[in-house]
């Protein structure tokens, strides 16, 4: 079996479940519920790093990201499945929403590039959703033991919502390290949602236009040609193969 395959078997529809599943008062009380997101770079990582579907597998909620993704569990899930990325055009919006329509019980922390995070923090909260992030970290630790030791401080201070944009794999190790502290409450990763956010000095990246047409990849390779252009081409590659093969294999 394919890794796209494999992937295509981990992937959620839609968001529902996931909002069903926290709006119960009692879940984040008592267990962690742990959501990212996948791309077609993540055939490539999961070839490189053994045991990183098995990472995958131990989150609770794993999402398509990227329209050429979704496009393809599609066609070989036979149903439709949603993109759904943690980004301003996409499912951040309405989880921020949801955190702050329950702000007596939510306290947040954002974990990410040092210097940027605390920056879209700060935007977040005046700009758009007016939340009260209790902690910001720069994502860079020495060790899983670290991770946890970080864990453990943010269940010190309450904080039960966690925003983690460090790149796959990093960030996925980084939410299995919050559950295996014992810490309880809602966490996604996020990839380079905090540096859109600076960078665009606001809550969307993506005009309106160009992510209703699903443009957003060619969009980005315009703002960053020399680093996303040879991702698309020659980090996607084993996407693409494995695509073909999934293909012929049905």
């Amino acid at each position: 079996m394919t890794i796209l395959k494999k992937l295509a078997c981990l992937v959620e529809r839609d968001e529902v479940s996931l909002f069903e599943d926290v709006d119960d008062p009692g879940t984040l009380n008592d267990r962690s519920v742990l959501v990212s997101f996948v791309n077609p770079l993540t055939i490539k990582q999961s070839a490189i790093r053994q045991g990183f579907l098995d990472e995958l597998r131990d989150l609770d909620y794993v999402f398509a990201d990227g329209i050429l993704l979704s496009m393809a569990i599609s066609l070989l899930n036979g149903e439709r499945v949603d993109r759904l990325s943690f980004d301003g055009n996409s499912l951040a919006p309405k989880v921020f929403e949801y955190v702050n329509k329950r702000s007596d019980f939510f306290r947040c922390a954002f974990v990410g590039s040092e210097g940027v995070t605390s920056k879209a923090a700060a935007g977040i909260v005046s700009d758009y959703y007016g939340l009260e992030v209790i902690r910001t970290r720069d994502g860079f630790f020495e060790s899983y033991d670290d991770m946890i030791s970080e864990s453990k401080k943010l269940s010190e201070l309450s904080v039960n919502f966690v925003v983690v944009g460090m790149g796959a794999p990093h960030q996925e190790r980084f939410l299995l390290a919050l559950r295996e502290s014992g810490w309880n409450g809602l966490a996604f990763s996020c990839g380079g949602y905090f540096d859109q956010i600076v960078s665009s000095g606001s809550g969307e990246y993506y005009p309106v236009l160009i992510n209703k047409l699903h443009l957003r990849s060619i969009y980005r390779m315009y703002k960053e040609p020399f680093r996303l252009i040879p991702r698309y081409v020659f980090d996607y590659a084993p996407f693409y193969r494995d695509f073909i093969r999934s293909l012929i294999g049905r």
